[in-house]
């Protein structure tokens, strides 16, 4: 479907993601430094640079967190290298200031950042538009469609970063970075050999120079735009019909989906790269057509920079946009359909699907079996169950933490953002207690900030950092505790937390009693209080197994005369290996769920699990 061209010899068909077409796309444009924090959906760019970065000699960090990843581009950027940088939507805002300064100074060498949309909110806690960001920085922004577009533009984007010496926006969204189609590469690029050259007027942004280089990034976008009329980045599909669709990023395949499906004379216009988009071409589109469509996720901008334009050339074209599309939410080709249909004045596509209920199994969130949170909030449950606690909570695995039976989260914002709404509600609330809970990948990332803060105002805090030796919740990555970093690298959450000035118990959350005893006790202490729940991810700990030709230890069963049915296994605890079977009135174990943790023989009263012998 691309129209990108390439004069180099193509090299066979290679089934990947959109995130992995992007990454290799930016190895072979030249990219050689890799920069990011992990985050859905962007996080296998990074991961697919990893595992090409001997192949390609490139340097590929995981960073603490979006802001210093991408000082880290930046720094590899002012150096001569060409450079990416990758984050989800709301990492951009994390990596905000020094993200809207570098547009000023430019790079000498090349510097993508690539940022993952999240439209229909999967697994984000907004679905904000890229966009505006580019519009905010004055930057340009290229959106691929599909794998293959991904591929393609991502070797675009790092030419044109270099060319015009300017970082450059990709923008993705879920769908593009999680679809898998075939994907044709074209021969890599070698990257010039450049060294960084001092020059304090461009790169210290003292109010002086950042006078000057912002006149000196007016007259580079002037060239570029000038550039972009004749780049042919855009896509066009036309049948000689009288009603356009001008679509971008993902939408653009739906609408041709749309298109064809529907079989309608309707043309299709996709520009790849829409700040600055290529006016001319635009313009060209918008007077051959009496009714135009504008496709979009999310917000209304082209739309209204449509209406613009063609206020500005007095073009009497109807634009339709978001009175007829939907403003929220992920698009697929029924919605342009439907979109369309209200324009030609036929009968849109029937979407509607009855679904028999009696055939939908719930399936709701939940920890893993034998994942260390569950223990951890059991434990809070017990010792907190009669008392008014206020529960600020973090991003990560442990944000299910929200449900029942736990229900321990009254607040999560942010990244990090746990600890300085923790001091907050406890001045506001001096009578209640208070605990902030955060994991070990989000305390580096933005937790220290607030343990800084918390400890500066003296605020009467519980914090408890739930550590599990990795950044599980996006697939596994490490952090600077992480167990699979080398003991002589590995930082420490305690001794930094001690270091600032923290009391600190650590302790394994499957030490049920003690952890109970801990936290209780260190509520009755004044001031901020850390407690450091430490025991590693059971996915990993497999992970771990696997590689050693191991299993996990033998599951667990029950037995039937000891137990009471007093509901702490399957109700209190909620592991998804065990539940109550109403018609035998048993508590059963799902022996392909269980991992032999043996958290429920610790909790439970009567000791009526027993682990089963795989010798018989």
């Amino acid at each position: 479907m691309t129209q990108v061209e390439s004069q180099a010899k193509e090299r066979p068909l290679q089934l990947q993601l959109g995130n992995q077409a992007t990454a290799i796309g930016l190895l072979d444009g030249g990219v050689r430094y890799f920069a990011a924090y992990p985050g859905t959906p962007s996080t296998e760019i990074l991961e697919e640079a990893d595992r090409k970065a001997e192949e390609y000699n490139a340097i590929v960090h995981w960073s603490t967190n979006e802001a210093v990843a991408l000082e880290e581009a930046i720094g590899a950027a002012f150096s001569g290298k060409f450079a990416a940088f990758a984050a989800k939507h709301v990492g951009l805002n994390v990596a905000a200031d020094p993200f809207l300064s570098i547009s000023y100074m430019g790079v000498p060498g090349a510097l993508v950042a690539c940022i993952a949309d999240d439209p229909g909110m999967h697994s984000s806690q907004n679905e904000q538009d890229t966009r505006w960001y580019a519009r905010l920085a004055h930057l340009p922004i290229i959106e691929p469609i599909d794998p293959q577009t991904a591929y393609d533009l991502a070797k675009k984007a790092v030419e044109i970063s270099h060319k015009f010496e300017t970082p450059i926006i990709f923008r993705l969204t879920t769908r593009i970075s999680h679809g898998l189609s075939p994907v044709s590469r074209s021969e890599k690029i070698e990257p010039p050999e450049l060294e960084f050259k001092r020059d304090p007027r461009r790169f210290v942004t003292i109010p002086a120079y950042a006078r000057e280089n912002k006149k000196r990034h007016h007259k580079m976008w002037e060239k570029l735009s000038e550039w972009v009329e004749t780049s042919n980045l855009w896509a066009e599909y036309l049948k000689g019909s009288k009603i356009g669709v001008i679509a971008t990023s993902v939408a653009g395949a739906y609408s041709w989906e749309a298109i064809e499906e529907m079989g309608v004379e309707v043309d299709l216009l996709i520009p790849y790269i829409t700040y600055p988009w290529p006016k001319k071409k635009i313009l060209e589109f918008l007077k051959s057509h009496e009714v135009i469509l504008v496709a979009e996720e999310l917000d209304d901008i082209l739309e209204r920079e449509l209406k613009l334009l063609a206020y500005e050339h007095d073009v009497r074209t109807k634009i339709h946009g978001k009175d007829l599309l939907p403003w929220d939410g992920e698009f697929d080709s029924n919605t342009i359909k439907h979109g369309l249909a209200k324009i030609l004045g036929i009968d849109g596509p029937n979407t509607d699907t009855v679904v028999r209920d009696d055939l939908v199994i719930p399936r709701p969130p939940t920890f893993c079996a034998g994942c260390p949170h569950r223990a951890t909030y059991f434990a809070l449950d017990r010792v907190f169950k009669k008392q008014d606690v206020i529960y600020s909570s973090d991003i990560g695995c442990y944000s299910l933490g929200v449900l029942p039976p736990y229900q321990a989260a009254d607040a999560l914002v942010a990244m990090g953002a746990s600890i300085g709404m923790g001091v907050g509600f406890a001045f506001s609330n001096p009578n209640r207690p208070v605990v902030a809970l955060i994991g070990d990948s989000t305390f580096w990332h933005t937790g220290l900030p607030g343990l800084a803060n918390a400890l500066w105002h003296d605020a009467n805090l519980l914090l408890i950092v739930m550590d599990n030796g990795v950044t599980a919740m996006t697939g596994m990555q490490e952090n600077p505790s992480a167990i699979d970093v080398p003991p002589m690298d590995r930082l420490s959450i305690e001794k930094t937390a001690e270091a600032m000035g923290a009391k600190v118990w650590v302790l394994d959350p499957f030490e049920e009693r003690d952890l109970r005893r801990t936290i209780k006790t260190a509520m009755n202490e004044p001031g901020v209080k850390v407690i450091v729940a430490r025991r590693p991810c059971i996915i990993l700990e497999g992970q771990h197994l696997k590689l050693k030709n191991e299993t996990f230890p033998p599951s667990v069963d029950v037995d039937h005369d000891a137990c009471v049915l007093c509901g702490i296994c399957y109700e209190d605890m909620a592991c998804p290996a065990i539940s109550f079977d109403v018609d035998e009135q048993k508590v059963k174990v799902d022996q392909t769920l269980c991992t032999g943790c043996l958290y429920c023989a610790i909790i439970c009263p009567k000791d009526a699990f027993f682990v089963v012998d795989t010798k018989q």
